[in-house]
């Protein structure tokens, strides 16, 4: 009986204590932030950018990442291309967009005048799609290809779908709109609608289907997922050949003598992840936020990673400073600032601490390997970023554990060096990281 009574008292307090544990857990994955995001991977004409959070339009930027509150504004006679994951979105001329929200299971757009095209490849089932306009909100319900146009006064809203299902809801009316059908949706307070059969197809319309073949058939599917955000340009611009050790490695074309990683572009901070590396280059956003670069022959070779369990990316200093990066998971590829070290858990992986400046002031700044001291006069004289007393107090823990943070960010037989940046993907586990076999 007694025996019993103890069984029972023990069950209970373990009980009571996963129910204490499972909030803090909750609250913590709360707190994390998406592992989305999109990128801005093609331009033509005049197109503006507003960073969320500013008040400020300027030129936008080749593979720019964007998320929540961003916004875009393609001129007459211009238009735009973003990918998140597989899905693309397409902006015709004269159009207003934004996002109002990006995380890891809702896309809500707006479109404030002009036209988007939207194709979507795949919806999981916890997965939200939506694009607001001034008078109505159009779910997506099932992949397809999707186009939704608003007139300059905002009051009507045409929806075409090519192919897929979804719902338009607005003045306190809901409609359904199935695969080649167009509805005509007019009036604010009350929503009138006229639906009927597709209509012909425009430029953009033709545009987009080009874009969409040259996507489907891409030599890089066969390498790498087409969750790999940037994938679609990298047969344009280089060459796929196999290589002892690392297996199929993807060799960039350029015309710049002595040409590195990390050399042409900026760093940009992006709130909420922190620093990320922004390159010049029009293919450049896959292979500089996934895989690893290797010298093979005196040039420079880009190592994809298969999608398994989960990879980080992060590129590092010998004391653990590192760049935003990605990662990929089971079926599918996430936007995820990393840090090195595995053991010490997930918190620490989602900052993308790296102090501001040039690339080159950054290079330099890593090659000395600096204390703390050198390390707050540098943040003192470049700028105040979110999350510098988060570097210090890891700078702490890395004089603390040198030898194991070491032995976890410097996997000495399978990186290699550029200048004073180390880049490589690590399967992040409760026993530290291993190498990604390509």
């Amino acid at each position: 009986m007694r025996k019993h009574a103890l069984k029972l008292i023990s069950v209970l307090a373990l009980t009571l204590l996963a129910m204490l544990c499972v909030p803090q857990r909750a609250a913590a994955d709360d707190d994390d932030p998406p592992t989305r995001v999109a990128r801005l991977s093609h331009v033509d004409g005049s197109v503006s950018f507003e960073p969320g959070g500013t008040d400020e339009w300027v030129t936008a930027v080749v593979n720019r990442p964007m998320t929540t509150g961003d916004k875009l504004w393609a001129d007459h006679d211009s238009r735009a291309e973003l990918h998140i994951g597989s899905a693309s979105i397409r902006l015709g001329s004269s159009t207003g967009f934004s996002f109002l929200n990006l995380n890891d299971n809702t896309v809500q757009l707006q479109v404030t005048e002009g036209t988007l095209r939207i194709r979507v490849k795949r919806l999981d089932r916890d997965d939200n799609f939506e694009v607001d306009t001034p008078n109505l909100a159009f779910s997506i319900l099932r992949p397809g290809v999707y186009r939704i146009s608003v007139n300059e006064a905002g009051d009507t809203t045409v929806v075409n779908v090519r192919d897929g299902e979804g719902q338009v809801t607005g003045g306190g009316e809901s409609y359904s709109v199935y695969a080649n059908e167009t509805g005509t949706f007019t009036g604010a307070d009350q929503l009138y609608a006229d639906i009927v059969g597709l209509g012909n197809d425009d430029d953009l319309e033709r545009w987009s289907e080009e874009r969409d073949r040259r996507d489907d058939h891409a030599t890089a599917r066969r390498y790498v997922s087409d969750d790999v955000v940037g994938y679609e340009d990298l047969d344009e611009y280089g060459g796929w050949r196999d290589v002892p050790e690392y297996g199929t490695v993807w060799f960039p074309r350029t015309a710049v003598a002595g040409w590195a990683p990390y050399r042409y572009g900026h760093w940009v901070y992006i709130q909420p992840w922190g620093y990320t590396w922004v390159d010049d280059e029009p293919w450049g956003f896959a292979p500089f936020h996934y895989g690893r670069w290797i010298a093979v022959g005196g040039a420079w070779g880009w190592v994809p990673c298969r999608p398994r369990a989960v990879v980080g990316v992060a590129y590092c200093s010998r004391r653990g400073l590192c760049a935003a990066g990605l990662r990929a998971s089971a079926g599918r590829v996430d936007w995820r600032p990393t840090l090195c070290g595995g053991r010490s858990g997930r918190r620490r992986e989602q900052r993308g601490l790296v102090p501001t400046g040039s690339a080159r002031s950054l290079r330099s700044f890593l090659s000395r390997e600096p204390n703390l001291r050198e390390q707050r006069e540098y943040i003192e004289h470049h700028g105040k970023y979110d999350g510098g007393e988060q570097l210090l107090q890891h700078e702490r823990r890395q004089q603390q554990h040198d030898s194991h943070e070491r032995e976890i960010c410097e996997p000495a037989s399978t990186r290699r060096r550029h200048g004073d940046l180390y880049t490589g993907p690590h399967h992040f586990t409760a026993g530290g990281a291993e190498r990604c076999e390509g």
